[in-house]
């Protein structure tokens, strides 16, 4: 069978209060704040914000399209053994770019913000 994570897990705790130690209300459903990790500001998110609020991948613009089919992360687990035949975890870490004067931060004075998304696939079997 196939075990695979579900439309909840990047829910904002307005949508889904359980998730309230780890989502803020004030954030899109489909982000999760990792600033403390990274030290920036960065959201982890399901590949092209699969399972997110709409308006994620229609604020960023062209060529992102949620397919769950491509962009699920599963495990494949054979019923009978245990063994793990087949796993694949996808992640996508989208972080904020602010411009810079002459490499001094613009406090403030942002003339345009922009995202940078990166996805990973990680295969196995």
């Amino acid at each position: 069978p196939r075990e695979s994570t579900d439309a909840t897990q990047f829910q904002n705790s307005t949508v889904n209060p359980s998730n309230s130690p780890y989502f803020a209300d004030n954030h899109p459903s489909g982000l999760l704040n990792v600033e403390r990790q990274y030290e920036m500001k960065a959201w982890m998110s399901k590949p092209h914000f699969v399972d997110g609020d709409a308006d994620l991948a229609e604020r960023i613009g062209s060529g992102i399209v949620p397919d769950l089919q491509k962009h699920q992360t599963y495990v494949d687990i054979e019923p009978h053994t245990g063994f793990t035949m087949q796993v694949q975890r996808s992640t996508q870490l989208n972080v904020l770019v602010e411009p810079v004067i002459r490499g001094i931060p613009t406090s403030g004075r942002v003339v345009s913000e922009r995202f940078i998304s990166i996805h990973t696939n990680i295969l196995g079997r």
